[in-house]
């Protein structure tokens, strides 16, 4: 909990939603558009320890591939082991089924 409290003096990020302390207690951030995509993975970063299990950061609206995100989660959380995921999400079109891409996303976990 001191780490989210750590993380109220920034500008740019808002605590969301937060369930109660102990074993599977989870954090979710809503992030202000004003805040960089490494200050975004560097905050994060501050709510994982060595029991954090995963991180899912989801990205709209921003000119960087999921390739470069995944990579900036990589070098950031590559002290605490893991894997990191990146890919593409997309949504359906019903005509004509064509993918139309809608944000990227990285996901790092450890089991």
């Amino acid at each position: 909990m001191r780490r989210l409290e750590s993380l109220r003096h920034s500008p740019n990020v808002r605590p969301l939603f937060r369930s109660s302390q102990g074993k599977g207690a989870s954090k979710i951030l809503v992030v202000s558009f004003g805040i960089n995509q490494a200050e975004l993975v560097s905050l994060s970063r501050k709510l994982l320890d060595e029991n954090s299990r995963f991180l899912v950061l989801t990205v709209y609206a921003i000119r960087m591939s999921a390739l470069a995100i995944g990579e900036l989660v990589k070098q950031t959380l590559g002290e605490l082991g893991g894997t990191v995921e990146m890919g593409e999400m997309a949504v359906r079109e019903e005509a004509r089924g064509l993918l139309l891409p809608t944000a990227i996303f990285a996901r790092w976990s450890k089991s």
